[in-house]
């Protein structure tokens, strides 16, 4: 998959999450159903968190998301953890801004110095490309939480 293919498939994908949460009110969007550790907002968060976490810091690159999104949306962390719960408006609004960014900076060639790293034992990201790709792998499995999460509150 060359860039222009990459570009437009995350494109594509990360537009899925606004259409997916066409809908929802606040309340849903902090709802934790029973039997679940997360909500609506918290995905929402999570998918920017870890946009940024893949292919920004390996790049050297400043992260694109606030400061509290490392604790407040990393892996393992809940919003029965929060102390406050963060704003729905600014997530989307982060997560709108995140995907133009990413497209303009790889089109760019502002991620091209990556350092490559172990995601998990036995699966290491060696580029920007790699990141990418596993992100928007990443996007169609909290975008099906999302949709599940939207089933079961609304």
């Amino acid at each position: 998959m060359n860039r222009d293919e990459l570009s437009a498939l995350l494109g594509t994908v990360h537009g899925l999450v606004p259409q997916t949460l066409e809908g929802v009110t606040d309340e849903q969007f902090v709802a934790i159903p029973d039997g679940f550790n997360n909500n609506i907002l918290w995905n929402v968060g999570h998918i920017t968190h870890v946009m940024s976490s893949l292919c920004y810091r390996p790049a050297g690159l400043d992260a694109i998301v606030p400061d509290f999104y490392n604790e407040a949306y990393k892996n393992g962390s809940s919003p029965a953890d929060w102390s406050e719960t963060p704003s729905i408006e600014e997530a989307k609004s982060t997560l709108a801004a995140a995907g133009g960014r990413v497209q303009e900076d790889l089109k760019s060639g502002a991620m091209d110095n990556f350092n490559a790293f172990e995601l998990f034992p036995g699966f290491k990201i060696e580029s920007a490309d790699q990141a990418l790709a596993f992100n928007a792998f990443h996007l169609g499995i909290h975008i099906g939480m999302i949709m599940n999460l939207k089933k079961i509150v609304g």
